[in-house]
């Protein structure tokens, strides 16, 4: 099994997390715990990739969590989504499973 974590501030590693995401996979099938992205932690489990180009894997992922994207002071909503878009495909990239 396979995990990784990244969190992303707006203005440094010492500033309090924007969002923070965890995702685990094993075969075919992933996890995905956020905070800071929704208005409340959220944990998505048991993601099948069966069917899924490597292309649309982030947006496909995406659709798995929330829709209400948080926004506040801190960070807009489309912030905080290409934040996440970043955060993704920086572990898809560590494991291998994007080029």
């Amino acid at each position: 099994m396979q995990a990784d974590a990244i969190r992303k501030t707006k203005s440094g590693k010492i500033d309090y997390p924007l969002i923070h995401v965890m995702m685990s996979k094993e075969d075919n099938r992933l996890s995905i715990a956020t905070s800071g992205y929704g208005s409340f932690p959220e944990c998505v489990e048991d993601i099948s990739l069966s069917g899924v180009e490597p292309t649309n894997l982030v947006d496909f992922l995406l659709d798995q969590l929330t829709d209400k994207v948080k926004s506040d002071g801190l960070g807009s909503a489309e912030y905080r989504k290409n934040l996440m878009q970043i955060a993704l495909r920086d572990i898809l990239k560590q494991w291998e499973v994007l080029g």
